[in-house]
């Protein structure tokens, strides 16, 4: 009688291999999903758990006298056993509550109910059973109960409260798990029960391979090109593992417990038949693996056929073959994309063709639009490049081709042609506005193509009317311009005869007034010495004016002579300080690190003059005249100062003093009197020197301040 067989330890072994791999699996495609990273690391451990059992077992069907030291192998899958209750229990624990502090600390509860479990467990004698269907490991008492209370209940109260919310799967798995390790543990006896058992291990992992997607490895790994693979092999490999695979794992099961039979049987005659059995076994189990790679092979030809020419059809389109089409006699799915895909390669033909269209007409209008606006760019180049008239309307026409044109004046009168009338017959008349008024009438003999481009035509007229008003107003500005010029011209003349006119008198008489008031023409009264003190103070005066007055001539004609030598503006302006009034308080401040000047010495000292002349004319009544000067480095310049505690200037006088023949109109000045020059000469001195002057003031009845910078000699 045959008590048991050893093939039974290789059912185990294939289960457990079965919910390892699967379990191994699971976690390839989904375990990076950080939500769910505890549920699938306890599916990982669940594989572990059986796949240490199936090491056990397959020791056990090399050697069943293992079985009775067998306990080696206890603790290891004990432990794996716990990790995953711990490992599930964090994973509800982190779904059902909010708190993280909460979930550690139910966690480490849970964990510390594992680790009193694993030290009960630890070095205790556990039964051991084997029989047919292989061999089964279970806890002593204590463990079993502390594994049953401590580890199994919380989580099969978690599952079920989780049912209820998100991550139903999961949870079902776990619940699942704690169902199949109550029915594992009840009992130490071996049977098909418990073979039945190991089964429904199958579905935690399944369930997470089924129900979480493939999630793709971080850093972009999916963008990766990988290594070609056919994908009728993928097909032949797939049906090899759903049909040879399972047939010849199961055939070599029996074959391996038949051969166990044939082993016991004391029979020679029935051992001769079985062995017979034997060899045709063999041979359907090569039958049958034959036929099934036949079937599989046809299987996945059937598939990949059709799927590569659509393949291969898709990369003609994509390299712009709309006229190829799939042809496909079968009455299916695969007939169905077949003709959809010829549907759509039409239609994308079609589309592509009115799209090249399209595009042809684009760009043809765009080489117009181009072209009309390089035309225009000319125009507009040529109009203001001139301002001649003739020329203006020649280039034009030349840009536009056209060979004969007039332009005729609102008046009727031609103002500038190329051709005679004859050959503006039939011709184009574009009418010129200038701000909604008539500017005239430009004819041109165009041609058709010419004639038809309407907007262009009408760009180009519109600049060219303001062309022309430019040119009416150059021309005008230019006739202005021109008398102006001739007008400043004979001023200058003027100034320059009346100058010399009128010095020829004054001179005779400033000779006498000396002769006079010495008595040497007879003998002179006081009141005549005091009328003739009046006549030479007046002459001096006059003569003042006429130097001013001459002087400024001589700048704004470009005639005035700036000499070029090097001086010492100190000295200067200590020497006009000296021949100043005897009444003015002059105050010398001279800081300026290096005084040297490229200048004209005396039209410098001519400045200071003009300056202290200007301050004790506008000084205040009954008042002292206090003048300072200044002088300090700016940069590559001198800046001077000239400060006085005359009569002031209002700030909108400021820049106007400085202008030629200006006066502020007041008492006070139409009191002093004076032709308005000296300031005017004062600014052609600086400017002709490089320089630049401006004055200031606090206002009227609180002095001035007349700035000016010459450029500082370079010191060598």
């Amino acid at each position: 009688m045959i008590s048991a067989l050893r093939a039974g330890y290789l059912y185990n072994v294939t289960i457990s291999a079965l919910i390892l791999g699967i379990a191994l699996l699971a976690f390839w495609r989904a375990g990076r999903q950080k939500e769910f990273a505890a549920y699938f690391y306890f599916v990982l451990l669940v594989g572990l758990r059986w796949g240490l059992d199936g090491l056990g077992n397959l020791a056990a069907w090399f050697d069943p006298a293992a079985l009775r030291d067998g306990a080696i192998m206890i603790w290891p899958i004990q432990l794996s056993a716990a990790a995953a209750c711990v490992t599930a229990g964090y994973y509800l624990f982190a779904t059902l509550l909010t708190g993280k502090t909460a979930v550690r600390r139910i966690t480490l509860l849970h964990g510390a109910a594992a680790a009193f479990y694993l030290f009960l467990a630890w070095g205790t004698k556990v039964g051991v059973a084997s029989s047919y269907w292989g061999a089964q490991w279970a806890d002593a008492p204590g463990a079993k109960l502390v594994y049953l209370v401590g580890l199994l209940l919380p989580l099969a109260g978690g599952a079920l409260i989780a049912l209820a919310g998100k991550g139903r799967t999961p949870a079902l798995g776990i619940l699942l798990f704690t169902a199949l390790e109550l029915l594992q543990t009840g009992t130490l006896a071996v049977s098909w029960q418990a073979l039945l058992y190991r089964l429904g291990y199958l579905l935690i992992p399944l369930g997470a391979v089924l129900y979480f997607p493939l999630v793709a490895p971080a850093g972009g790994a999916e963008a990766t090109e990988r290594p070609r693979f056919p994908f009728w092999l993928k097909l032949f490999l797939l049906f090899l593992l759903l049909a040879l695979v399972p047939v010849i794992v199961s055939s070599l099961l029996l074959f391996f417990s038949f051969n166990e039979v044939i082993g016991a049987v004391v029979d020679p005659a029935l051992a001769a038949g079985l062995g017979e059995v034997r060899m045709q076994t063999l041979f359907l189990i090569a039958l049958t693996g034959i036929l099934v790679v036949f079937a599989a092979t046809l299987a996945a030809r059937a598939i990949a056929d059709p799927l590569r020419e659509i393949s291969n059809a898709i990369g003609r389109i994509s390299r712009g073959d709309f006229t190829f089409r799939l042809r496909h006699a079968g009455n299916d799915e695969v007939g169905d994309v077949v003709k959809y895909f010829n549907e759509m390669a039409a239609q994308l033909g079609r589309s592509t063709a009115i799209r090249q269209d399209w595009s042809q007409e684009l760009e043809a209008k765009v080489r117009e639009r181009t072209a009309e606006l390089k035309i225009l760019f000319e125009v507009a180049r040529a109009a203001g490049s001139s301002l001649d008239l003739e020329l203006l309307i020649s280039r034009t026409m030349d840009i536009l081709g056209v060979q004969h044109y007039a332009l005729v004046s609102p008046d009727g009168q031609v103002r500038c042609q190329r051709g005679s009338e004859a050959d503006r017959q039939n011709a184009l008349r574009l009418p010129l506005k200038v701000k909604g008024a008539d500017a005239g009438t430009l004819v041109l003999a165009a041609g058709r193509e010419l004639a038809e481009k309407k907007a262009l035509l009408s760009a180009v007229v519109e600049q060219l009317a303001v062309a022309i008003e430019n040119v009416g107003v150059y021309e005008k500005e230019k006739a202005a311009v021109g008398r102006l010029t001739e007008l400043d011209r004979l001023k200058d003349e003027f100034i320059s005869m009346v100058s010399h006119e009128l010095r020829t008198p004054v001179i005779p008489i400033k000779g006498y007034v000396p002769l006079l008031n010495g008595g040497l023409l007879g003998p002179v009264t006081d009141k005549q010495k005091e009328a003739v003190a009046a006549i030479g103070n007046n002459a001096e005066r006059l003569l003042s004016l006429l130097d001013s007055l001459f002087d400024f001539a001589k700048f704004e004609s470009g005639r005035a002579q700036v000499k070029r030598e090097l001086f010492s503006l100190h000295d200067t302006i200590k020497a006009a300080a000296a021949d100043a009034p005897g009444d003015i308080k002059l105050q010398l401040a001279l800081q300026a690190r290096n005084p040297g000047v490229m200048g004209d010495r005396e039209k410098i000292a001519s400045l200071f003059r003009l300056l202290l002349d200007n301050a004790y004319k506008f000084r205040r009544d009954g008042e002292q005249l206090k003048i300072s000067i200044t002088t300090t480095d700016q940069d590559k310049f001198i800046l001077v100062a000239v400060r006085d505690n005359g009569i002031g200037l209002a700030k909108e006088n400021l820049e106007k003093i400085f202008n030629k023949f200006y006066q502020v109109e007041n008492t006070y000045t139409r009191k002093v009197g004076g032709v308005g020059l000296g300031l005017a000469l004062a600014k052609e001195i600086v400017g002709h020197h490089d320089g630049k002057i401006w004055a200031e003031s606090e206002g009227e009845g609180k002095g001035s301040t007349f700035f000016f910078t010459l450029p500082a000699a370079e010191q060598r």
